[in-house]
């Protein structure tokens, strides 16, 4: 197999995020499977070390921030009541 070279992957990602944009106002479908696939790819790069060390990690500690604070303000709510 061929590898594919950095201009062609990030080819592939633009048209998938395309995809992934169009999918949430017509398919609720093609946007998880381009999501889907825009992980794999960035899954994939991940096996680079440079591109680890490289990698901003800020959004994933932002994602996982939102998905915490739910359950922290319950536990507030049951504190205080």
């Amino acid at each position: 197999m061929q590898r594919l070279r950095a201009v062609d992957l990030l080819a592939v990602r633009r048209v998938l995020f395309v995809a992934f944009v169009i999918g949430l106002g017509l398919s609720i479908t093609l946007s998880e499977a381009a999501m889907y696939a825009l992980g794999v790819l960035w899954v994939w790069r991940l096996r680079d070390p440079a591109v680890r060390r490289a990698q901003d990690w800020w959004p994933r500690q932002l994602i996982e921030g939102m998905r915490r604070m739910p359950l922290d303000l319950q536990r507030a709510a049951n504190f205080w009541a």
